[in-house]
Order: C-alpha cells, then sequence, then structure tokens
C-alpha cells in the first residue's frame, strides 16, 4: 500500500467565508482540502505519487489561475511546540521535554528551527514525525513531506509565479489587439504562447474581450472529494 503524503500550502488572498469562493472550489478545486489554522488559510494536497513535487506545483498553478487574488507563499511549516506535540500523539507534556532535554528515550531529538517570543521552542512536525516513526514506530495516517522535498517545492513556487506574472502581462498587452480583431477579423498575434492565444480567441469569439482573461480563472476552493481530511489536525492548536 503506498503512503499518503500532505502537502500543506500556505495561501493569501482567499476568503474561505464568501459564497464565491466557495462556489469556486466546489465546481473547480475540489482536489484541494482548504482550512483556517490560527490565522493562516492552508491548501492541502494529498497525494500517493512519487511525484510528490509535481503534484504540489500542479496544485500551486491551477490554485493561481482559479484565484486570481491568491498568493501562495510556500509549503506550510507545521511549526508545533512541546503541547502540540504531546497533544497530537497522546503523551504528557513532560515525556516529550525528556525526549527534547535527552533525559529519556533514544536520544538525537530533532533540533528545534527558532523561539516565538524568545521563550518557547519550536519544531517543524515532519522533523518530528519523522525521529517519532524511527525511534517509536508511531506513523501518521498521511505523512509530512521530507525537507529536501519542502525545500524544492519552495524553490519552485516562486518560479510559477513569475511565469504567471509574465504570462498575465501579455494577456493585458494583447488585450488592445483583441478587441481590434474582433471587429476587424484580423488574427491574434500568433508570438504569444499557445495556451495564452487559445484563451484569447475564445473571448475574441464571445465577443467579451474587454471583460478580462482574469474572471475566468477566478476561485478558491475547500472540498477534496473522497480525499477530505479532518482538518483539526492540521497545525498547531
Amino acid at each position: 500500500m503506498k503512503a499518503m503524503y500532505r502537502i500543506p500550502l500556505h495561501v493569501s488572498g482567499v476568503d474561505l467565508k464568501s459564497p464565491e469562493t466557495l462556489e469556486v472550489i466546489e465546481q473547480c478545486l475540489t482536489d484541494v482540502v482548504w482550512t483556517e489554522v490560527s490565522g493562516r488559510v492552508l491548501a492541502i494536497v494529498y497525494t500517493d505519487s512519487t511525484d510528490r513535487v509535481g503534484e504540489a506545483l500542479q496544485a500551486v498553478r491551477k490554485i493561481l489561475h482559479k484565484l486570481p487574488t491568491a498568493v501562495v507563499y510556500e509549503v506550510d511549516q507545521d511549526l508545533v511546540n512541546i503541547s502540540d506535540i504531546a497533544h497530537r500523539i497522546g503523551f504528557t507534556r513532560e515525556a516529550v521535554r525528556n525526549w527534547v532535554d535527552g533525559k529519556r528515550g533514544p536520544g538525537g531529538f530533532p533540533i528545534h528551527c527558532g523561539t516565538p517570543g524568545g521563550d518557547q521552542k519550536v519544531w517543524r512536525w515532519g522533523a518530528v514525525a519523522g525521529w517519532l516513526e524511527e525511534h517509536y514506530g508511531l506513523v501518521e495516517d498521511d505523512k509530512a513531506l521530507p525537507g529536501d522535498e519542502i525545500a524544492r517545492i519552495n524553490s519552485a513556487i516562486q518560479r510559477v509565479v513569475e511565469n504567471i506574472d509574465y504570462e498575465w502581462d501579455l494577456v493585458q498587452i494583447a488585450s488592445s489587439m483583441t478587441t481590434t480583431a474582433a471587429s476587424t477579423g484580423v488574427a491574434v498575434d500568433k508570438s504569444l504562447p499557445r495556451h495564452i492565444t487559445a484563451a484569447l480567441k475564445d473571448k475574441v469569439l464571445s465577443g467579451s474581450a474587454q471583460a478580462g482573461w482574469g474572471s475566468s480563472i477566478r476561485g478558491s476552493e475547500i472540498s477534496a472529494g473522497t480525499r477530505r481530511r479532518d482538518a483539526g489536525k492540521v497545525g498547531s492548536k
């Protein structure tokens, strides 16, 4: 049986209380689970694919196309403190603290990645979960991504955003040309990328070139079909 991986993408510019947003999600983004945790909007991808980086980037592209106000920052770090760890695995805080301090257990507990407020250590949950699986056999239903895959996705997300910005600029530049094409029958500039040309031609044929190609790529999505997960176990409580 293939392992299922959970990829939480940190997204802003999406209002999960908006009826319009929810409608777009139900119609166009049913393969992504949407939730809000501690004020952060997360778009969670579940996949058993061996190409998890590719799956994540495909979801990023889809989100940005369907929700033009959305900004995808990165794979959410899912930071946890000692209390969060204890709650997730059903152990006492004292037991977790002893692991952290090296007083009990096999040792080698992951190094914390920060101290928000200066007095409370936090860890990336994926690192903690890996340690628990290795030493105690505690396995999550949905595994966190390895750190190297998270780094690859975060690096690629910026390139995806830059490419989409470039394509959007091309569409805006070409908008006046499509208006002329609609009235004169002149062909849309063939130098444009094929998928953009196709979108512009659709607008010409519908007589709504000036309505904006962006109106056809708006949305956000809040369900996940058969892969819907309990959002309550996502993120720090």
